[in-house]
């Protein structure tokens, strides 16, 4: 389906229109005055940025200022109009499509998932079908192409320059795809393809207050073993893309084999495929065989930790001492102003506490409280791909 690029056009939006549509998205509650401070423009010149703004009407004034000790006339509040225009969030996982329309910041219209497994059909059969479905939706909720501003799709592997998919052990495809030219062979509006944890990590400069933090390291802990960095409010994306991957940081020496051809990388001893597998060889009795009842045992030893298998707790404590330790290194190797970590383990609070507790116990001065899970932890598979459109088009430069 040939593209209608033209039907999504957008006003020409200046580094200071983005900056300032960034600060309303993240914080509600900020006055003309604090606005200009933060952009460290004169209040003259954010006048006519937000007069810009409202005759685009990208944003709107609703409301006023909570400000209890003010006389006199209150100060109207300035925010992000999200329903300007909608997005399609896609989400892609190995054996199922997560689909999702949202206004600009991210609060679900519609939604739908449906089991697509890649191996299956042929990249043109998968593009053919996740086409189809995205078309239903819209049509269902019956949204017409000028209304939707794009479609963000987010992928667990890397996207080289060129567009195509890099592969990698976790990833959707084994050979390089174009996503975006092929899925807008299918439907009629434009498409932004990001590696899902760099979308979410762009989730984090545009929903979150966290300009004051130049430097931001995300570590992700669940079946694979990720670590990002924003440096100067940028995402750190090197010329290797796994390069600040933490599976193959090596925690035992001599230790196991790896994919990789060294011994005793991370990878072979903390995902969660092998903390199940160590699991099931500890026990005559299979309690675990999957991440949902892996899940399930990590959420009832936060509250009953006397009911839990001795040897399973052994089998966490290790794990949390080796992630524990890797932090500690990569902190100190990177200085990061603030740590987020995120992933199917660290949501879970035994595991998070205890990782915590490690932390202080090998070092009383690390600086715990800016170690913290990600608050958009619940919404990472929707704010993704919303992020992924927002960021193009009208947050980011």
């Amino acid at each position: 389906m040939k593209n209608a690029a033209g039907l999504h056009t957008i006003p020409r939006l200046s580094t200071n229109h983005r900056l300032l549509l960034r600060l309303l998205s993240s914080q509600d509650d900020l006055s003309r005055r604090d606005l200009a401070k933060q952009m460290l423009i004169t209040p003259a010149a954010l006048t006519h940025l937000t007069a810009d703004l409202l005759r685009w009407k990208l944003v709107k004034e609703h409301g006023v200022l909570n400000e209890p000790h003010r006389v006199g006339r209150k100060k109207i509040r300035l925010t992000i109009n999200a329903q300007y225009k909608l997005i399609i969030s896609v989400t892609i996982h190995s054996k199922r499509v997560q689909i999702a329309l949202t206004n600009l910041l991210g609060r679900v219209t519609a939604q739908r998932e449906i089991a697509l497994i890649a191996q299956q059909h042929s990249i043109n059969e998968y593009m053919q079908q996740l086409g189809h479905a995205i078309m239903q939706l819209t049509e269902q909720q019956r949204i017409s192409a000028p209304k939707i501003l794009g479609v963000g799709v987010t992928i667990p592997q890397p996207i080289d320059e060129q567009g195509l998919t890099m592969a990698v052990l976790h990833g959707i495809w084994s050979v390089p795809v174009a996503v975006k030219d092929l899925l807008e062979r299918e439907i009629p509006y434009p498409v932004y393809v990001d590696y899902d944890l760099y979308a979410f990590m762009k989730a984090h400069l545009i929903f979150l207050p966290l300009q004051q933090y130049q430097d931001i390291l995300f570590i992700e802990w669940s079946d694979h073993l990720e670590a990002s960095l924003i440096i100067g409010g940028k995402i750190y994306q090197p010329a290797h893309r796994d390069r600040l991957s933490l599976a193959h940081y090596v925690v035992e020496p001599s230790g196991r084999p790896c994919s990789c051809g060294r011994r005793g990388c991370l990878e072979q001893y903390i995902t969660s495929s092998q903390i199940i597998q160590a699991m099931q060889a500890s026990s005559s009795e299979i309690e675990c065989a999957s991440s949902t009842q892996l899940v399930a045992l990590l959420e009832r030893a936060d509250q009953y930790p006397e009911a839990i298998d001795p040897h399973y707790l052994d089998i966490w404590k290790d794990a949390v001492y080796k992630m524990a330790h890797v932090v500690l290194n990569v902190t100190s190797i990177f200085q990061p102003q603030y740590i987020i970590c995120l992933g199917l383990l660290f949501e879970q609070n035994w595991i998070y506490r205890h990782v915590v507790e490690a932390l202080v116990s090998e070092d009383p001065n690390y600086p715990i409280q800016l170690f913290q899970r990600s608050s958009l932890r619940y919404q990472r598979s929707i704010i993704s791909g919303v992020s992924s459109v927002t960021s193009a088009t009208l947050f980011m430069a």
